[in-house]
């Protein structure tokens, strides 16, 4: 032991050495594992050196044996990738690509259930009884945790469609990890049987939208002040808009003036939209007749700069939300679908959507319009029977149902 402060055995696969400058050291080691580039290095946790050889032989087996299984050898805890990704979620949110609804949704999720729950086990090892075992867990959770504020916890038995949306942020920790190369891809086998039930999102048929807008004007200028008349005309607009564009909430809230543009062709003339969401940045056609709701917002707003919010408060300042689209759908008698379900300001995409597969879009096309996948559409919208075989364009489609 005199003399030096490091060693190698087993050939050189691992070296345990110790940094002279720290008090109390404590060994360190080493190691080269086959078909792993570079090094591994670990502290053993042991100030003495016959322990620290011994724990650094454990070590190596079990980086050997996970090298053996195409497990990755350094070992992540689920915490590890979750906390990753929710800072990759508070990222977006700065940058405006991401609500505060939805980051909060995300992060209840991962601190509240997940983290709590999987904490520090190998992200590579869970199995599929951890995964049911995990969602039981989580049934009762509320039942089992009484003493957390009730305020919190809204329904004591979550529903289908809000497992579904806390599965997604499981699945999508799990492809952060792979993407980073932490996690075996071989884990998204127990996942893929799943997936909760998900419900229809509720929208409206093309009769209740129309006599929904026929009721606008009247709405809004019920009103009991000015004020609140324009408030009711600035959301009748909104709701046009994202009918008439498919656009998400999130999406509509960072629209500026400057990302509204047009398009031409021999088939007619659209209105643009540039917009970035969850999905990226893509380029949105909106149907016509939006034109109308634009100029109207022109009308009213004082903030019309290239950098200016389409949908603003009086101050300049985006809409985050717009509570009034509830009490119009009250007033319009509309608010529950008749599946039971209430609407939200989301049944307006989902209204987009149906009319578009309707009237004959392609798929290719209304996913790249959308910002979605195939597979979103056809679990949202596979009632509708257009979905098999339909190879149109929209731009060939009559656009009667707009006027």
């Amino acid at each position: 032991m005199s003399g030096s402060s490091s060693y190698q055995l087993e050939d050189g696969r691992i070296t345990l050495y110790l940094r002279e400058e720290t008090k109390d050291p404590i060994w360190q080691a080493r190691f080269k594992v086959a078909d792993h580039r570079g090094y591994i290095r670990k502290s053993t946790g042991e100030t003495d050196y016959d322990k620290a050889k011994a724990r650094s032989y454990e070590m190596l087996i079990t980086y050997e044996q996970r090298a053996l299984h195409n497990l990755p050898v350094k070992r992540k805890s689920f915490k590890d990738i979750a906390i990753l990704y929710y800072q990759k979620m508070e990222l977006e949110h700065k940058e405006g690509r991401r609500s505060e609804g939805n980051l909060r949704v995300k992060r209840n999720t991962i601190f509240r259930y997940l983290i709590p729950y999987f904490g520090k086990r190998d992200i590579n090892i869970l199995k599929k009884r951890d995964i049911d075992q995990y969602k039981l867990w989580r049934r009762n959770y509320w039942k089992n945790h009484p003493e957390d504020d009730q305020a919190c916890r809204g329904a004591l038995v979550p529903t289908s469609a809000t497992l579904a949306l806390e599965w997604s942020v499981f699945r999508n920790v799990i492809e952060l990890g792979i993407d980073l190369d932490h996690i075996s891809p071989l884990v998204m086998r127990i996942l893929k049987h799943d997936e909760f039930l998900r419900n229809r999102r509720p929208g409206f048929t093309h009769n209740e939208f129309e006599y929904l807008k026929s009721l606008m004007d009247e709405w809004a200028n019920s009103a009991p002040n000015s004020f609140m008349v324009r408030e009711r005309e600035k959301t009748c607009d909104y709701i046009c808009i994202l009918a008439y564009s498919g656009i998400r909430k999130g999406e509509a809230r960072q629209l500026k003036w400057r990302d509204i543009g047009r398009h031409e062709n021999e088939h007619g003339s659209w209105v643009t939209f540039y917009v970035s969401g969850k999905t990226g940045s893509r380029l949105v056609a909106c149907q016509p007749g939006i034109e109308k709701y634009l100029d109207r917002i022109k009308k009213r707003s004082l903030h019309l700069k290239k950098d200016d919010f389409v949908f603003c408060h009086d101050d300049g300042s985006s809409i985050e939300h717009l509570p009034s689209v509830r009490s119009l759908l009250i007033y319009a008698n509309l608010l529950y679908h008749r599946s039971g379900k209430p609407r939200t300001i989301y049944s307006f995409r989902h209204y987009y959507a149906t009319l578009r597969l309707e009237n004959g879009a392609s798929l290719f096309w209304l996913t790249r319009n959308m910002g979605t996948s195939v597979q979103m559409l056809e679990r949202h919208y596979g009632h509708t029977h257009v979905l098999v075989g339909i190879e149109h364009h929209t731009a060939t489609r009559k656009n009667s149902q707009y006027d």
